[in-house]
């Protein structure tokens, strides 16, 4: 189970609290499985990065745009039932966020700055903060199923006042649920070489019905500070299930539409699960995808390259803040 809060969002660049020593294949099997307990934390560090080379209309030259965000995340385990249900809280503890083109910094974010923030950062603030400190429970078996997203009260009518209702959608609990469900382990033992597949629909705000195929492949294990992990590599697709218009634009000749074509998007990575302990210490993700929109009759073309990295925090540097970004 891995739920990704920040997927409109990204980073520029990638904080690793570990380090690999050793690799080697392994030719057991295994069942995988979350064994969290009550009253345990796990402190996560995600960090998010996005280029986008934008094209209008005749523009010979595109305009890059890197778009860059760092979240420090708690995992708080409130009970594990009979069943082995798991009842988690998820809370932001800090955000920060930045981008940037050619020119210069356009707007920089931190949440732990201490101050009131300024220009484009003052516009988007309330939605950030909307999202912080605020517990939100999600209930998943041991498997990694999500079985149940609950927002707290108030977090998605602050943060649709931001984005004119289109996070009513996104972060509606079916929504969650899907973005949720990225890494289900298979009810039987697996080994290396066994790969299973996993699909389900996404419901994006502008994008319409995206259909998300994820084809996982355990690799075998791997050694990270004395400790053995079990490597699952991913390859992701992202399909549109049909073209969404956006609106019409009324003018007095004639009516133009404005549309988004959204092309398929292709990702791959992997994520690092230490078995033993029975929680998830890293994922990685790298991917492309592209949009061409029609805006009031021009034609805007982005090329976006991706890559997130959520890793555990190590116990000694738990409670450290956030790397500030240079």
């Amino acid at each position: 189970m891995l739920k990704q809060f920040g997927w409109f969002f990204a980073a520029a660049s990638i904080v690793t609290a570990l380090t690999v020593s050793t690799a080697h294949a392994d030719s057991a099997e295994r069942i995988f499985r979350w064994k969290l307990k009550p009253g345990e934390t796990l402190k996560y560090r995600m960090v998010q990065e996005m280029e986008q080379n934008m094209r209008m209309g005749e523009q010979k030259s595109p305009t890059a745009i890197s778009t860059k965000m760092t979240m420090d995340m708690d995992w708080k385990v409130d009970s594990v039932d009979d069943q082995g249900l798991i009842n988690l809280d998820q809370v932001i503890q800090r955000m920060q966020m930045k981008v940037q083109s050619a020119q210069g910094v356009i707007m920089e974010y931190d949440s732990a700055a201490g101050k009131e923030p300024e220009g484009m950062a003052r516009m988007i603030a309330p939605m950030l903060e909307g999202m912080l400190k605020k517990p939100i429970r999600t209930t998943f078996t041991a498997r990694g199923e999500l079985k149940k997203v609950k927002l707290p009260q108030g977090m998605l009518e602050g943060l649709n006042k931001g984005t004119g209702g289109q996070m009513g959608s996104l972060l509606s609990e079916d929504s969650m649920k899907q973005f949720g469900m990225m890494s289900v382990f298979p009810e039987e033992p697996i080994k290396p070489g066994k790969s299973w597949t996993q699909e389900s629909t996404l419901k994006l705000p502008m994008l319409g019905n995206q259909a998300l195929k994820t084809i996982f492949s355990y690799e075998g294990t791997e050694t990270r500070d004395g400790r053995t992990l079990d490597k699952i590599g991913l390859t992701q697709s992202m399909k549109t299930e049909g073209k969404k218009q956006v609106g019409d634009v009324k003018k007095p000749e004639k009516k133009k539409e404005e549309t988004i074509g959204f092309s398929d998007m292709e990702s791959k990575g992997f994520l690092l699960f230490d078995n033993t302990a029975g929680h998830l210490v890293e994922v990685t993700v790298e991917g492309k995808m592209k949009m061409d929109m029609n805006i009031m009759g021009q034609k805007l073309t982005q090329d976006m390259t991706t890559k997130m990295q959520m890793s555990l925090l190590p116990a000694e540097s738990a409670s450290s803040p956030a790397v500030k970004e240079k």
